[in-house]
């Protein structure tokens, strides 16, 4: 409820640690309308660490409580629909937390660039087409039998991972 320092503001910077040190921030590697993602590594309960994502959503701060709420629930609840997914063909969270007036999402780390980089590259030949399709369908059956829209189907919300591609961003999902 208290205002954030204003240095609580900036784009978290190589090195921060987040969520009582358990993240550590490397860098940024994307940034959208509702906020930016970070590559981190989450400190493991075994030696070593592991790759993840951070994406993290900055709640307005100078604004009506009511707003501050609603942006809150909205955060909330694509948290918790993206907590319910299970499948091989879109991005997993981990887990999620609220830290100096922002939400992170915690998620998988994928290895491999987005649709738009890949295709921008070369045309796709057919099997690279069929690889495609087959993993987005795959994908959007599974949400649509959950009674899931994903309503943001974009070249640079597809990942190509190792086994097909993964789609991700379901910020504004129903």
């Amino acid at each position: 409820t208290q205002s954030p320092s204003p240095q609580h503001l900036l784009p978290l910077q190589e090195g921060r640690k987040l969520n009582e040190e358990v993240y550590t921030v490397h860098s940024a590697i994307g940034a959208g309308g509702q906020g930016t993602a970070y590559l981190c590594t989450r400190r493991a309960g075994k030696p070593g660490e592991e790759k993840v994502v951070l994406k993290e959503i900055i709640f307005p701060v100078h604004v009506d409580s009511s707003v501050r709420k609603q942006n809150l629930e909205r955060f909330e609840n694509e948290a918790n629909l993206l907590k319910r997914l299970d499948h091989k063909n879109i991005v997993r969270l981990t887990d999620y937390f609220i830290e100096d007036h922002r939400g992170y999402l915690v998620l998988e780390y994928i290895e491999g660039q987005d649709l738009r980089s890949i295709a921008s590259k070369e045309p796709f030949v057919q099997n690279q087409v069929i690889d495609f399709l087959n993993s987005a369908c795959s994908a959007l059956k599974y949400l649509h039998d959950q009674a899931i829209v994903h309503r943001d189907l974009s070249p640079d919300n597809f990942i190509k991972a190792s086994a097909g591609y993964k789609l991700i961003d379901f910020e504004v999902s129903r």
